[in-house]
C-alpha cells in the first residue's frame, strides 16, 4: 500500500484556504497512486485558534469544510487529517475518510496544558480507549485498503487478523508519554500526527521518544509534523520514519512543505537505503528558523516589507542581516537616527552595514527635536528622561514611516538579556510589531552575528545605547559573559538562585516584568522564551526580596 505524508503549512482560522490546499494534495498524491494520504495534527483549522474556538460560526464551519473534503474524494485514496471535533468544547480529533463511508473519529486522550499549550483551556479529553484503525488485505496482491476503526464490541476480529492490519494513532503530546495501549494486540504501524513547535535540539528529542514507542510494540513508527510560523510559534516539519528496529528510514524537510510517499507493509531492507541528510550547525539551524519565522510573520499578517533603525551595534546589525535573508534587501527599509551623544563611528558602522546588504539607508537627526523638546518641555530635566526622550523621538519617526507605508512592519531590535532586565525604553526601542532576536542572550546574538559576517568593525564595538555621553551598557549592566549564563539558569532551566549575585538578577527580571508585558512578539526557538507561555504577575513580593 502506497502513503502519502503532506507535510503543510495550514493558516490559522483560515478554513477555506486549508480546505483548498488539502484537497490540492489530496489531488497530489491521487496522481502518484497514493491509496492514504496522512495530514498533521490540527490541519484544517491551524494550531491554535484559541479562543476562536469559543465562536459557534468557527467551529460549523470547520465541521463544513470536513464534510465538502469527505463528500468529494474519490473512491481510490482514503485521507487521515486532524482537526477540533464537534462539540462543546470540543476535541482535538483526527478523521479517517472514505469515500461513501461514515467518518471516523479519533480524539486526543492526553492535552498539552504548559508553557505555550493551554489545551486544557479550549478542549475536552477524548475517550480513554485507545484510537486505531484496520487495514484489510482485499488482495492476495498485499493490496491494501483503508476500512473503518473496529469498535472495541468487534473487537474479536482482531484476532484473526495478521499483524500489518492494526494502525495506531497517536496525537502530539500523547507521543510524549510512556509508551502504554490497552488493546492487547500489538500495532503494525504508528502513526503520530503533530503540531509541534520547534526549539533547538528538539528534533533528537522526538526521534528519541519514538523509538521508545518502536522498543516497546516492536513496530515502525511514522512521525508527521506541521510546518509554518504561528505569531511566536515556528513550527518546523521535519517529519520522519523509524522502522521496527528503530532506525530512521525517511526523512522529511525542516522549514518547508513536503509531499513524500512510502509503502506499507515497510521493509526492513528498502530497495534505496536511506542516506541521512547533512546536519545543519546550530548557528545554521537558528538562521533558518529565525528567517523562516520572520517571512512567516510578514507575509501570514499581510505585510509585504519591513523596516528598522539602525544603531551601529550588533544587535540592529543582526536584526537587519536575518531580515535581508529572509525578505530580500528590497524589502528591507534602513534609518540611521543620530541624536546628540551618536559618535561618528556609529555614522560609518551603520553605512558599511547597510552597503553590504544592499539596503537603502535613510539618514534622519533627531538633534533639533531632541533639543526642541527639553526647551519647551520640562523644567526639570532628569537624566533617565533625557535618555528615554531620544529613544521615543526615533520610535516617532519609525512609526510615521510604518502609518505612511501601512505595509511595512517595524522590526525591535531588542535582545533576550535586555527583555529579561529591561534594559529598553517602553514606546521606545522595545516598541514594533516582532522582536526578531528576543529569544536570543546577548552572547548568542555576537555568535550569530560572526557567523552571518556581520561587519567587524560593529563586532568589535563596545555595546552602547548612546544615550549620554561616553555611555556604555556596561555601566548599567553585568558583563553579558557573567550575566548570560545566570539568565540561561534562571530562565531557561528554571532553577532558584543560589548566590547574591543570582539573587539580584532574579530580582531584576521579576521587578521589570510589566516592560515585557507591553514588548512586541518575538520569534521562540528556545524551550523557554518571553512569549505567552511566560507568566509572572505584575504586582507582586517575591520571597528572596
Amino acid at each position: 500500500m502506497k502513503i502519502a505524508l503532506a507535510q503543510i503549512n495550514s493558516f490559522t482560522g483560515n478554513i477555506l484556504f486549508n480546505e483548498r490546499k488539502i484537497q490540492n494534495y489530496i489531488k497530489k498524491a491521487q496522481q502518484k497512486k497514493a491509496q492514504l494520504i496522512i495530514f498533521p495534527e490540527m490541519v484544517l483549522n491551524g494550531y491554535s485558534p484559541l479562543d476562536l474556538l469559543k465562536r459557534k460560526f468557527f467551529l460549523h464551519q470547520i465541521q463544513q469544510s470536513l464534510k465538502k473534503i469527505h463528500k468529494s474524494l474519490p473512491e481510490d485514496i482514503a485521507v487521515l487529517m486532524s482537526a477540533a471535533g464537534p462539540g462543546d468544547p470540543p476535541h482535538i480529533s483526527a478523521f479517517l475518510l472514505e469515500k461513501n463511508k461514515n467518518q471516523k473519529i479519533f480524539s486526543k486522550k492526553i492535552l498539552a496544558n504548559y508553557d505555550v499549550f493551554e489545551e486544557e483551556r479550549h478542549f475536552k479529553k477524548g475517550p480513554p480507549q485507545d484510537n486505531f484503525f484496520i487495514l484489510q488485505n482485499k488482495k492476495r496482491e498485499s493490496l491494501y485498503s483503508p476500512s473503518l476503526l473496529v469498535s472495541w464490541e468487534k473487537k474479536k476480529q482482531l484476532e484473526n487478523l495478521n499483524r500489518t492490519g492494526i494502525i495506531q494513532i497517536l496525537i502530539c503530546e500523547e507521543t510524549w508519554h510512556k509508551p502504554y495501549l490497552q488493546h492487547s494486540k500489538k500495532p503494525s504501524l504508528i502513526i503520530s500526527l503533530n503540531a509541534s513547535p520547534f526549539s533547538l535540539k528538539k528534533d533528537q528529542n522526538r526521534i528519541k521518544v519514538a523509538r521508545a514507542w518502536v522498543k516497546k510494540y516492536d513496530c515502525p513508527f511514522l512521525y508527521l509534523n506541521s510546518v509554518g510560523g504561528q505569531e511566536e510559534l515556528l513550527f518546523d516539519g521535519g517529519s520522519f520514519i523509524l522502522d521496527s528496529r528503530g532506525k530512521q528510514i525517511h526523512q522529511s524537510p525542516f522549514f518547508q512543505e513536503d509531499l513524500s510517499f512510502f509503502s506499507f507493509p515497510i521493509k526492513k531492507k528498502p530497495a534505496v537505503p536511506f542516506k541521512q541528510k547533512k546536519s545543519f550547525s546550530k548557528q545554521e539551524q537558528i538562521t533558518q528558523a529565525l528567517t523562516f519565522g520572520l517571512k512567516e510573520f510578514i507575509q501570514k499578517n499581510h505585510f509585504q516589507q519591513v523596516h528598522l533603525g539602525l544603531s551601529g551595534g550588533v544587535d540592529s546589525a543582526l536584526t537587519a542581516a536575518l531580515a535581508c535573508k529572509a525578505l530580500g534587501e528590497k524589502k528591507v527599509k534602513l534609518f540611521f537616527l543620530p541624536g546628540p551623544f551618536t559618535a561618528p563611528l556609529s555614522k560609518k558602522c551603520a553605512r558599511v552595514l547597510a552597503h553590504k546588504l544592499k539596503c537603502s539607508l535613510a539618514i534622519q537627526s533627531i538633534e533639533e527635536m531632541y533639543l526642541s523638546f527639553l526647551k519647551n518641555s520640562y523644567k526639570k530635566n532628569l537624566d533617565v528622561t533625557k535618555q528615554n526622550i531620544q529613544a521615543r523621538l526615533r520610535n516617532i519617526k519609525l512609526m510615521a514611516y510604518a502609518n505612511n507605508h501601512p505595509e511595512s512592519l517595524l522590526l525591535g531590535t531588542a535582545n533576550k538579556s535586555e527583555l529579561a532586565l529591561g534594559y529598553g525604553t517602553l514606546y521606545g526601542d522595545l516598541a514594533g510589531g516582532l522582536l526578531p532576536i528576543g529569544d536570543l542572550f546577548k552572547t548568542e546574538v555576537y555568535q550569530l552575528a560572526r557567523h552571518l559576517k556581520i561587519p567587524s568593525s560593529i563586532l568589535k564595538r563596545e555595546a552602547s545605547a548612546e544615550l549620554t555621553e561616553n555611555q556604555k551598557d556596561a555601566d548599567d549592566l553585568p558583563p553579558y559573559k557573567k550575566l548570560d549564563p545566570v539568565l540561561r539558569k534562571l530562565i531557561e532551566q528554571e532553577k532558584d538562585p543560589e548566590n547574591p549575585f543570582e539573587k539580584q538578577i532574579l530580582q531584576w527580571i521579576i521587578k521589570t516584568e510589566f516592560k515585557r508585558r507591553q514588548a512586541p512578539p518575538l520569534l521562540k526557538i528556545k524551550s523557554r522564551a518571553f512569549d505567552r507561555g511566560w507568566r509572572l504577575p505584575l504586582s507582586i513580593k517575591y520571597p528572596i526580596l
